[in-house]
């Protein structure tokens, strides 16, 4: 009996975990079980193609909020082509309308609810002996012991623009009603020994980035500390993001990164700091301790993303504009600026009518509008999410939003200024190049006199520019002010052996011609980017794993 895993990923950087883990599982039993993977902007007719060419007896289908609807329609036309071939559907997407799509869709054969590793196994069993009978498969009474699990990964196959996903516990200690992991009965953990084995064996590929799932990373510290100790004795520096909870950050875990900082990358769900809000979804409404360990963190050296949820209970537009604020001035590398989805099997979308809440019925299930904001609120949100994403998250806008914001009364009133701005000239939808978002930003600013000194902003983002860009020359809308005197006189510098010692020593004994492959420079009459002062100097920019400048005072 052959049997096909299918995956349809949410992008290529993706890897698909659940198809992989499974397929080894029942490999175990001997069976013929391969898996495939695509993604959800690949032609589904191409992809249907694919996977009826296989000619599996079963076809298994893992199914998301992100790709149920091509995964339905993959299934629909796959049964008309191979009538004889038996479809199931697995993962969250199903888990809880199990019986529903039964009885709605009639090319389904099986629904497998819950943790699929071993109610899977026993499917296929029963399948091969021909003794089922359509129907929903329910998981074990007792959940598979993650020690158990073999792993995933082949180490051989290419991961160097894609993401290897890796467990090391499941289940979630706490009861975030929005959240699926608030079903789950407790945590239960993979041993050290197997979780050091395991990331060892990842350590052979050539991976760049890992994402940890397990749903609150340091909700035992002892265990996350002796995680880092696994980490640190690695023999490459793998990134490891994992999935915080900040309330819990302690001493001991922030002593514990020092060292393997550059390893490490943190998300931290803050969501909002209404406390009322934090107290209807079942989260800790210690706000400030939350806030406190998110700068923590980030003054650690840890790149940190931070998450926002827009539309939870009792949280207003100004409400929300006052965590939007609170995180901002917290400086995290990165802000989500989600949106509340009220997911199958949730607490929150049972009370979804004791809270006004109405909600798209298709996937993802996102807020529409609820007692406390309106549809208009959230599409005001929607912009200034969009606007944090192309400009905040991207780092390469830094210093220019350090002084615009600095001007305002807080961080969420000049987004929300920004954002009208964006409206007005019709710019939403349209697909702009990272140059023409330099340049509507420097348009935006100039068009606000008074609040910002007019020839220093043109300074500010032409050095955010230069910084982020590897390039000689700058945009027509940023003119280079350098004369060829000067510029021999930079490049004099860069032939100084000495110079180059003490300011870019990474670059030692290079010709000139090769340091100029690295770095860049450009003349400015303000002192950018920590003042408006009025100077004369060239900025050096140096190019690398992390960029840098050096002033050259004229």
């Amino acid at each position: 009996m052959k049997v096909l895993l299918v995956a349809l990923n949410a992008s290529y950087c993706h890897t698909s975990p659940a198809v992989r883990l499974l397929a080894r599982y029942c490999q175990q039993d001997g069976v013929d079980v391969e898996y495939q993977e695509y993604t959800i902007n690949d032609s589904m007719d191409l992809v249907l193609e694919r996977i009826a060419s296989y000619d599996a007896d079963v076809v298994g289908f893992s199914c998301y909020i992100w790709n149920i609807q091509q995964t339905m329609y993959l299934c629909e036309n796959l049964k008309k082509v191979r009538p004889r071939v038996k479809i199931v559907l697995g993962g969250p997407e199903v888990s809880y309308s199990a019986e529903e799509i039964l009885s709605q869709w009639n090319f389904v054969d099986f629904v497998v609810m819950g943790e699929g590793e071993e109610s899977f196994r026993q499917l296929i069993r029963r399948i091969a002996r021909g003794d089922v009978k359509r129907c929903v498969v329910k998981p074990p009474a007792q959940p598979v012991d993650m020690n158990m699990l073999p792993f995933a990964y082949d180490v051989d196959e290419d991961y160097s623009n894609r993401y290897i996903y890796y467990e090391t516990s499941r289940g979630c200690p706490f009861g975030c009603k929005y959240c699926l992991s608030s079903r789950d009965n407790g945590v239960r953990y993979a041993s050290l020994d197997k979780v050091k084995e395991d990331l060892y064996r990842i350590a052979q590929s050539n991976v760049g980035v890992v994402k940890l799932v397990d749903r609150s990373f340091n909700c035992d510290t002892e265990r996350a500390v002796e995680i880092f100790n696994i980490i640190r004795g690695l023999p490459r520096d793998v990134v490891f993001q994992c999935e915080v909870n900040p309330e819990l950050i302690s001493d001991e875990f922030i002593e514990a990164m020092k060292g393997i900082e550059h390893r490490l990358q943190f998300e931290a769900g803050l969501q909002t700091t209404n406390p009322d809000s934090l107290r209807a979804v079942g989260r800790n409404p210690n706000v400030n301790r939350a806030l406190g360990e998110i700068r923590r963190l980030v003054d650690s050296g840890v790149k940190v993303h931070a998450d926002l949820i827009a539309g939870l209970p009792y949280d207003t537009y100004e409400t929300f504009a006052r965590a939007f604020d609170d995180l901002y001035m917290c400086r995290p590398h990165e802000i989500q600026l989600g949106f509340l989805k009220l997911l199958k099997g949730t607490a929150l979308r049972d009370m979804a009518g004791e809270y006004g809440i109405v909600y798209r019925s298709q996937p993802p299930y996102e807020i529409l509008y609820n007692r406390w904001m309106s549809y208009e609120d959230l599409c005001a949100l929607k912009g200034i999410a969009f606007l944090v994403n192309k400009y905040y998250n991207t780092g390469k806008f830094k210093y220019t939003l350090d002084y615009a914001v600095s001007r305002y009364k807080s961080p969420f009133a000049f987004y929300e200024d920004f954002k009208r701005f964006w409206s007005a000239k019709g710019l939403y939808g349209h697909n702009l190049s990272l140059v023409n978002l330099y340049k509507l930003l420097l348009e935006y600013l100039k068009c606000k006199e008074g609040i910002y000194a007019l020839e220093f902003i043109g300074d500010m983002v032409k050095f955010d520019y230069m910084l982020n860009h590897n390039t000689a020359s700058v945009p027509d809308f940023m003119p280079s002010r350098s004369d060829k005197r000067d510029r021999e006189y930079v490049k004099s510098l860069l032939k100084d052996k000495k110079w180059v010692d003490e300011h870019i020593p990474e670059l030692t004994g290079r010709s000139l011609g090769q340091i100029l492959k690295w770095v860049t420079f450009e003349r400015f009459y303000h002192d950018v980017p920590a003042s408006e002062k009025k100077v004369d100097k060239y900025v050096v920019f140096v190019h690398g794993k992390v960029n840098r400048y050096i002033d050259v005072y004229i």
